[in-house]
C-alpha cells in the first residue's frame, strides 16, 4: 500500500505526484496513526459486476433510501429508543433518537439526533401528540458558539423537507423550504426575504432560519415544527426575530463532533440498558457479559449499578430475577477488579451481615438498598476490595437460592410410630451411583430455572453397598457422632453436650458437620431455640448416636456425600419413630446440602436411594420437586452391563465446589454455550434412557462420551491430562467413557466392548506409567439402593 513512498515523505504530506504541503501537528499525528495501521497492508482491485455509481445529492432522501435500501422492513430505526405507542410512517428512518413522548411520524421523514429535550410540548394549543408531516426532517444537533476564551454549546432544532435542495437559489426552479416553495413559506409566515438572507447567496443552506439562543438553550417543538407547517402565533414570531439565528450552514461549521458522537453512544448505551432490564424481567436466555465489559471500559458502572438496583425494585416477587441480578452486579465487580485475587473465597464480613440477615428476612427492598449502600463502601478502595464485594454479592444470590431449594421441603412427609427402644441401633444402606448423562441440570438453580434430567445407575462396589449408617437412642441427653473408616476404625467422635457445638453446622470442614446438619434437618434439634439442647433431646426420651462408614476414597465423584446424607436422614427418622418414603429422602437431602452450604444439585440421592436405572426429572419453577422412574431393561442385560462396567480410580481428588462455584456464575451470566450445552445435556439424558430400555450397550457408551464432553464445556478443566491419556490409550476398547460427577478428578465410568476389550483396558491401566496413579475397582449394578437392616 505504501510501496512507492517513504515513511517521512507520507507524514509530512509530502508527495511525488504534486507539491509539498504543509503539515500541522495534529495532521503528523493523524498520518503518523495512518501509516503505522496501514502502511504493511497489501490492496488489490476488484472489479464490481452489476453495481453503478450511486450519487449523494444534498437532500436527505438520498440519505434515507440509502438506509432503507438495506432494511427489510418498510421504515427503518437506527440506534434510537422510540415509546412503543410511536406510530412510524412507510419509509422513515430515524438514527440516534431518543423519543419518549407520544408521536406520529409521517410517511418519507428523516429523523436525527431528536431527543425528549426536543420534543417537550412547552406550547398550550400544540396537541399532546406530536405528529410530523410527511416528507420532512427533524433533527437536534449540538454546536459550540463564541470564542476559544469564552464558548457555550446549544442543542439547535432544524426542519426541513427530504427534498430540498440545499443550495439551489431562492426563486429558481427546484428551491424549496419543507418540500413547499419558498413564496408558500413567506406568505404563511409572514416572514420577509431579508431576515432570513443579510447576505447573498440565498439558498437553505445560508437561511437563518433556526434559533441557538443561549439564553434559551434547549430548543423546542415550538420554536421548530411551525417552521414547516401551520401559521405562527405573533407571539412566536415575535420570539423567533428576537432570537439569535443560525443557519445551517453556519451549524455545520459549528458543530460540536465530539458531543454528536457522545449522543449516539449514550443512546446506545440506553438501548442496551433497556434490553438488559427486559431480559432480566422475563427470564431470557441473553448473555450481559460483553455489555458489562463495553460499560465499564466507557466508566458507566455506576449507572449500570443503578439500573440493576431499580430491577429489584420492580420486581420483588420474583426471587429468580432477583438472584440472577445480584448474579450481574457480581459480575460487574468483578470485571472492575481485574485480574487481582479470585472470585471463590469467604464472603462473612461482618458489614455485610445485616444485608445478608434482610434477605434471610425476604425483605429484597431493604436487603437491597442495604447492598447498594455497602458496595459504595468497597468500590473506591481498590481492587482487593472490590473482589470481596463481588464475592459478597454472590453470596447474596446464594442465599436466595437456598431458599428456593428450602421449597423442597412442601415434598417431605412422613408417618409417625412407636420409635425403637433405646439401644437397639437403626442401620441402613445404601450403594454409590454413576451418572450416565444430564448432570449439571439437576443443580440448583438451574434445576428449577431450566429444568433437570439426570440418568443414574446404582452401584456396589466390592460387591457391597459402600455406604452405610447407623443410629441409636441412647439414655444420654446428648449427641454422640462417630464417623469410622474404610475398615470400621474410629476416625472421629464428637459429643455434643451444648446447643453452641451445634452452630457449626453449616460449615463442611467443621468436624461432624453434616451429622449436626442432618439433626437440624430432621426437626430433632432447632439451634435457635430457647431450650437448651438437653430439654429439646428430652422428648425423646433420651439422646442419640450416629455412626457413619464410608468405603470410598473422598472426592470419589459417585455421590457419596450425598448418599450418606440420605442414609443418616434415613437412619434418624427412623430412630425416633418416623417413616418416610425414598421420594421423601430425596427432597430432605436436597435441603440438607443447602442448609450445609455445599450446595450441590439431586442427582446423588436419586441414584443411591434407588436401585438400578433410573430417570429423574425436576420441573421448572417453585417449589422444588423431583420426580424418580426406574427404567425397565430387557431380560439378562443388567447382568451384560456388569460384565461391561469399569470403575477406575484416578487417583485425583475431585474438587466439586471450586467446579460448582465456576458453574453457577456461568449459568446466572446465560453464555450462550451454556445455554446450548444444556439443551445438550437434556437431550442426551433422555437418549441414554432410552438406550437403556433398548439393552444397547454401544449407544449407552456413547452417551457416556458425549456426556464426559459436555462436562468440560460446563466446567473448563474438568478432564484431568491423565485421564486425557488413557481415553487416547483405550478408545478402541470402549464405548464410551466420562469422569463420574462434576470431573475433574475421583472415578472414572467406562463401558468395555467386551469381555475381552475389558482386560485390554485392564491391561493398559496396569502397565502404563502414565497412569501409575490408576486403580481399578470391582463394581456391579445395585438393584434394590437404600435399604434399612
Amino acid at each position: 500500500m505504501t510501496a512507492d513512498i517513504e515513511e517521512e515523505e507520507f507524514v509530512s504530506g509530502q508527495s511525488r505526484a504534486g507539491p509539498a504541503q504543509q503539515s500541522s501537528a495534529i495532521m503528523r499525528r493523524a498520518r503518523t496513526h495512518l501509516w503505522n495501521t496501514f502502511s504493511g497492508t497489501k490492496m488489490r482491485a476488484v472489479h464490481l459486476v452489476g453495481v453503478q455509481h450511486d450519487y449523494l445529492r444534498h437532500v436527505a432522501a438520498d440519505v434515507c433510501n440509502r438506509y432503507l435500501q438495506s432494511h427489510e422492513e418498510k421504515h427503518c430505526v437506527i440506534n434510537s429508543r422510540v415509546q412503543s405507542e410511536a406510530t412510524i410512517g412507510d419509509g422513515s428512518v430515524l438514527i440516534n433518537c431518543n423519543i419518549q413522548h407520544p408521536i406520529v411520524i409521517g410517511a418519507n421523514c428523516f429523523l436525527s439526533g431528536v431527543t425528549n429535550t426536543l420534543l417537550e410540548l412547552q406550547a398550550a394549543d400544540l396537541s399532546p401528540v406530536l405528529s410530523v408531516p410527511d416528507g420532512i426532517a427533524l433533527q437536534e444537533i449540538r454546536v459550540t458558539m463564541g470564542t476559544a476564551q469564552k464558548c457555550f454549546h446549544l442543542d439547535v432544532g432544524v426542519v426541513y423537507g427530504i427534498n430540498d435542495l440545499l443550495t439551489a437559489s431562492e426563486g429558481s426552479e427546484g428551491a424549496t423550504f419543507c418540500n413547499r416553495p419558498w413564496s408558500e413559506f413567506f406568505e404563511r409566515t409572514k416572514i420577509q426575504s431579508s431576515e432570513l438572507w443579510p447576505t447573498t447567496p440565498h439558498n437553505l443552506l445560508t437561511a437563518k432560519l433556526y434559533v441557538a439562543s443561549h439564553t434559551h438553550p434547549e430548543a423546542t417543538t415550538e420554536d421548530i415544527l411551525w417552521l414547516a407547517i401551520g401559521s405562527p402565533s405573533e407571539e412566536t414570531l415575535l420570539r423567533w426575530r428576537s432570537a439569535w439565528r443560525v443557519s445551517l450552514m453556519d451549524i455545520l461549521r459549528r458543530v460540536d463532533s465530539e458531543a454528536e458522537f457522545k449522543k449516539g453512544r449514550d443512546i446506545a448505551f440506553q438501548l442496551q440498558l433497556d434490553r438488559m432490564v427486559a431480559a432480566l424481567k422475563n427470564n431470557e436466555l441473553v448473555c450481559f457479559l460483553s455489555f458489562f465489559k463495553q460499560s465499564l471500559v466507557e466508566n458507566r458502572q455506576h449507572d449500570l449499578f443503578a439500573t440493576l438496583d431499580h430491577v429489584v425494585e420492580e420486581v420483588l416477587d420474583k426471587p429468580l430475577v432477583i438472584c440472577r441480578t445480584y448474579a450481574c452486579i457480581a459480575d460487574i465487580l468483578g470485571y472492575m477488579a481485574g485480574e487481582v485475587g479470585i472470585r471463590g473465597g469467604p464472603a462473612a464480613n461482618i458489614a455485610w451481615r445485616m444485608a445478608f440477615n434482610l434477605l434471610e428476612k425476604e425483605d429484597y427492598l431493604a436487603a437491597t438498598r442495604a447492598l447498594a449502600a455497602e458496595r459504595k463502601n468497597w468500590t473506591d478502595n481498590g481492587p482487593d476490595r472490590i473482589i470481596r464485594a463481588s464475592r459478597h454479592y454472590e453470596r447474596a444470590g446464594h442465599i436466595i437460592t437456598r431458599m428456593g431449594v428450602a421449597t423442597a421441603k412442601k415434598f417431605i412427609s412422613g408417618t409417625q410410630s412407636e420409635p425403637p427402644p433405646i439401644g437397639q441401633p437403626v442401620t441402613v444402606t445404601a450403594p454409590a451411583r454413576i451418572d450416565i448423562a444430564g448432570g449439571w441440570t439437576d443443580t440448583p438453580p438451574q434445576a428449577y430455572e431450566w429444568g433437570g434430567v439426570v440418568v443414574t445407575l446404582a452401584i456396589k462396589i466390592n460387591d457391597e453397598k459402600p455406604i452405610k449408617c447407623t443410629a441409636t437412642r441412647i439414655e444420654g441427653l446428648k449427641l454422640v457422632l462417630v464417623q469410622c473408616g474404610s475398615e470400621g476404625q474410629v476416625v472421629e467422635r464428637i459429643e455434643v453436650t451444648d446447643l453452641s457445638h451445634m452452630l457449626d453446622y453449616s460449615q463442611p470442614h467443621a468436624p461432624g458437620a453434616l451429622m449436626k446438619a442432618a439433626f437440624v434437618c430432621a426437626g430433632v434439634v432447632e439451634v435457635r431455640s430457647s431450650q437448651s439442647l438437653a430439654e429439646q433431646l428430652s422428648k425423646y426420651g433420651g439422646g442419640f448416636e450416629l455412626t457413619t462408614i464410608s468405603n470410598i476414597p473422598q472426592g470419589s465423584g459417585l455421590g457419596t456425600s450425598s448418599i450418606l446424607g440420605g442414609a443418616i436422614m434415613a437412619a434418624l427418622w427412623r430412630a425416633t419413630g418416623q417413616q418416610h418414603t425414598k421420594d421423601s429422602l430425596i427432597h430432605a437431602v436436597l435441603y440438607l446440602e443447602q442448609l450445609l452450604t455445599t450446595g450441590g444439585g439431586w442427582q446423588d440421592q436419586c441414584g443411591g436411594m434407588y436401585g438400578g436405572a433410573k430417570i429423574s426429572k425436576s420441573e421448572i419453577g417453585l417449589p422444588v420437586k423431583i420426580s424418580t422412574q426406574e427404567i425397565e431393561t430387557p431380560d439378562g442385560f443388567l447382568a451384560k452391563l456388569n460384565e461391561h462396567l469399569m470403575l477406575i480410580y484416578t487417583g485425583r481428588t475431585r474438587l466439586a465446589r471450586n467446579l460448582l462455584q465456576d458453574v453457577l456464575r456461568n449459568w446466572h451470566s446465560r453464555e450462550a454455550r451454556i445455554i446450548q450445552t444444556m439443551t445438550e445435556l437434556v437431550a442426551n439424558a433422555e437418549k441414554a434412557a432410552d438406550a437403556i430400555r433398548n439393552g444397547d450397550l454401544a449407544v449407552i457408551g456413547d452417551c457416556l462420551t458425549k456426556y464426559g464432553k459436555q462436562k468440560v464445556v460446563m466446567a473448563p478443566g474438568s478432564l484431568p491430562q491423565s485421564v486425557q491419556i488413557f481415553i487416547k490409550k483405550a478408545q478402541n476398547h470402549i464405548h464410551g467413557c466420562s469422569l463420574a460427577g462434576a470431573g475433574g478428578g475421583g472415578f472414572l465410568v467406562a463401558i468395555a466392548k467386551s469381555p475381552d476389550d475389558r482386560h485390554r483396558v485392564e491391561e493398559i491401566v496396569n502397565t502404563s506409567p502414565e497412569l501409575k496413579e490408576f486403580k481399578l475397582y470391582s463394581s456391579c449394578v445395585d438393584r434394590d439402593g437404600l435399604v434399612y437392616q
